[in-house]
């Protein structure tokens, strides 16, 4: 296959959905889920699913340091709708002990026990 014809094959496509601001995440994801073919097309129903949100430092959301708990609740919401085996999985970048204490106060100042709770979704604090 040329690059080419590699460029124009249809499975090679990017979505882009604006979205001005955090209040309106959950809506514009599920636009962009939609536009690839539905969450069904990625998750099966019952599976397992991590969500990983790049815990770097204990940081406060709008430092923008780690992915926004707005986003990890959004997308908890919408898994929800598929599967309830859903998970926030994360270590603390390096220069922590990786511990469950570390793990509480990492994912309480970056917001996601918040999402966790907003989404009915579990937080990991497997060390």
């Amino acid at each position: 296959m040329s690059l080419m014809e590699n460029v124009n094959d249809s499975r090679n496509k990017v979505y882009i959905v604006e979205c001005q601001d955090y209040s309106r995440v959950e809506e514009k994801l599920s636009e962009l889920i939609d536009l690839m073919g539905g969450i069904e097309k990625f998750i099966k129903p019952g599976q397992q699913v991590a969500l990983k949100p790049n815990l770097l430092s204990a940081a406060d959301p709008e430092k923008a340091v780690t992915t926004h708990p707005s986003i990890i609740a959004a997308t908890g919401r919408i898994l929800k709708k598929v599967t309830d085996k859903i998970i926030i999985a994360e270590s603390p970048g390096s220069g922590y002990n990786y511990d469950q204490k570390t793990l509480e106060k990492t994912y309480r100042i970056c917001g996601m026990k918040d999402a966790a709770d907003k989404a009915g979704i579990e937080l990991n604090f497997d060390s």
